[in-house]
């Protein structure tokens, strides 16, 4: 069973893996892409929308072929075999909410009517200690994971300016692909050392602790980019970066588009740095150049993007370093921590306490996280779009150091809670069997026919 768990968590993640890529693809198009992107305007520039519609449009047409298919599935969970002389007849039977085990579940449960049936079976799932622990786990999992995720393209792209075209790309090479590893890696370690009872239990709680430490560290990979430079240098100014040298310029409604000078001191935007004309250097690129800026105090009153210089590739190799450590070492835990969820319950309710975990799961923890981590990344903006004077639009630029502490601070502290529960699963997970079915399980084996069973399964 784990080696089954590894290569079907394996091949659903080869999903995420795609999206990415598809996502690297489209972002580099402009958002009204077939037209071109404004001139001077390219995909390194943060104020650049990419064609996130197109990955929609394609994916979406791709879906409707598979999605067709499922019109061609029986009605029934088996197939009628010609009767043999001496063979018994099999019954037929619809395919059952319940797996392999629906025969001595029914046979316990004769006299009870379908809704005694159904809160049996959810108070036999409720009582199981280890089960209760395993799905608080996966709610605080996720609440941080899946939020951090959201915002991730977004931390990347402003903290250390990564283009959003690029950040798809390492996301898919480096994160992605780094917990599809690890999901197939423990699998097949969990088969190959047979580890039962506790010491699964302890396996998950390490795998933990492990990615616990690799995650933290991200707080203190911190760098200088060319938008938080421009964060910095507005402080002077309150984040209105208006001067005397640019007081006449109306640079009130004029969009971030980070120039610097000769010396690398970064601007807002050209009209910030009040210039007063602007060269075209290069026509095929449409490189462009400011002249005549009176805010600029080298000799050249020249600002373009070329001078812009930052320190962020160290700290980007290191970042994307801790993320595919992180990614497999988390990996390595999902198919432990899915066996014992699903072995720490009777065979016959194992349908209802996943169907229970995603439910639980998704209204604690995919529906929230995205809007608490939403309110984590707008808590550390510094200046805010107001292209339109009555509304606020997207953050422009954000406290570089605020937005990167918070969001790993909160993070780990959420997987704190986490680990505690790996805790209370190892606790009370003595004598959980992982590997094998029960003697009881396996005398209700036989008691499905060969076809019904092959079909069920399916």
């Amino acid at each position: 069973m784990p080696v089954y768990f590894a290569g079907i968590s394996f091949i659903r993640i080869l999903g995420p893996i795609c999206g990415f890529l598809v996502g690297s693809i489209a972002n580099k198009l402009y958002f009204t892409y077939p037209a071109e992107a404004p001139p001077g305007l390219t995909p390194k520039d943060p104020t650049w929308i990419g064609a996130w519609w197109s990955g929609y449009l394609l994916i979406g047409t791709m879906t409707i072929v598979p999605s067709l298919i499922l019109f061609f599935f029986p009605s029934s969970g088996t197939k009628i075999v010609p009767e043999e002389e001496d063979s018994p007849k099999p019954m037929k039977k619809e395919l059952s909410f319940f797996d392999k085990h629906h025969e001595a579940a029914k046979k316990s449960d004769n006299g009870l009517t379908k809704a005694q049936k159904f809160r049996k079976s959810y108070a036999e799932v409720l009582s199981s200690k280890v089960y209760l622990g395993s799905v608080a786990g996966r709610v605080l999992d996720i609440l941080a994971f899946k939020g951090y995720m959201v915002f991730l393209p977004k931390y990347l792209e402003n903290h250390y300016g990564i283009p959003q075209y690029k950040v798809h790309l390492y996301m898919a090479a480096f994160g992605v692909f780094g917990f599809a590893l690890g999901t197939v890696a423990g699998g097949l370690f969990t088969r190959w050392t047979k580890m039962n009872g506790r010491k699964v239990a302890f396996f998950v709680f390490f795998v933990s602790t492990l990615n616990f430490v690799i995650f933290f560290s991200k707080t203190f990979l911190g760098c200088s980019s060319v938008v938080n430079s421009v964060g910095a240098n507005g402080r002077d100014t309150n984040f209105n970066y208006t001067r005397t040298c640019n007081a006449d310029c109306g640079c009130d409604s004029a969009q971030l588009y980070p120039v610097c000078d000769s010396t690398g001191y970064a601007y807002y935007s050209p009209c910030h740095a009040g210039c007063r004309d602007v060269i075209v250097k290069d026509i095929d690129s449409y490189e462009l150049e400011f002249a005549n800026c009176e805010c600029v105090n080298d000799n050249f009153g020249v600002v373009n993007k070329n001078f812009c210089k930052d320190d962020c590739n160290l700290m980007i190799i290191l970042f994307f370093t801790s993320v595919i450590c992180g990614a497999f070492v988390a990996g390595t835990g999902v198919v432990p921590g899915m066996l014992i969820l699903i072995r720490s319950v009777p065979p016959a309710t194992r349908s209802i306490a996943l169907g229970l975990q995603g439910f639980l799961v998704s209204l604690f923890g995919t529906l929230p996280s995205p809007v608490i981590w939403g309110a984590i990344i707008d808590s550390a903006c510094l200046v805010w779009d107001r292209s339109c004077p009555d509304r606020k639009g997207a953050c422009n630029i954000y406290d570089p150091d605020a937005l990167r502490i918070k969001m790993h601070v909160i993070y780990v502290s959420i997987r704190i809670m986490a680990m505690f529960t790996d805790l209370y699963v190892l606790y009370h997970a003595k004598g959980l069997n992982i590997l094998e079915e029960d003697e009881e399980e396996e005398k209700v084996q036989p008691a499905i026919p060969m076809q019904e069973k092959t079909t069920a399964t399916m």
